[in-house]
């Protein structure tokens, strides 16, 4: 008889579009990184650089134009950081999601294989049993012949 194979359970550990929206906002990720421009949420997509809004006077706030740039890139430079670090983990989730689904097929393997060592093990007990119980008859049919060589001759007598 064949034994039956699990049907594979990695739905019920992850929706089926799991996958597609993690290589999805992997690649937005990386076009937002490898874009010759920095990211920068204030600014539209597609418009390139705009004119800062807030007239000719510059920063507002009295300091020179280097340190505003200086604070700008630094900010710029966590923004980029921390771009670079989701993008390493969504490779690491879709990763682990792999890992996931081949752990769950082997255990699936395994499964099966116990399931067959299980028959296998009673098939053997079974085995080991009738070829002991013939061992207790044949045993006992020596013992009672034996009786009865002993017995009869002296019940003759």
């Amino acid at each position: 008889m064949p034994m039956p194979v699990p049907a594979h359970r990695s739905s019920l550990h992850s929706p089926p579009h799991t996958h597609s929206l993690i290589q999805s906002l992997a690649a937005n990720v990386h076009q937002r990184v490898g874009s010759a421009e920095p990211y920068d949420p204030y600014i539209p997509a597609g418009s390139g650089s705009a004119p800062a809004a807030g007239g000719s006077s510059g920063n507002g706030a009295g300091q020179p134009r280097g340190q505003q740039s200086k604070k700008i890139a630094d900010i710029q430079e966590q923004i980029d950081s921390t771009v670079n670090v989701m993008h390493e983990n969504i490779q690491r989730v879709a990763e682990r999601g792999e890992r996931l689904d081949a752990l769950q097929d082997k255990t699936d393997t395994l499964a099966v294989s116990a399931q067959g060592f299980r028959r296998g093990a009673n098939r053997v007990r079974k085995q080991m049993w009738w070829k002991d119980m013939k061992m207790r008859i044949i045993i006992g049919v020596g013992i009672a012949v034996l009786i009865i060589i002993i017995v009869v001759p002296i019940v003759k007598a």
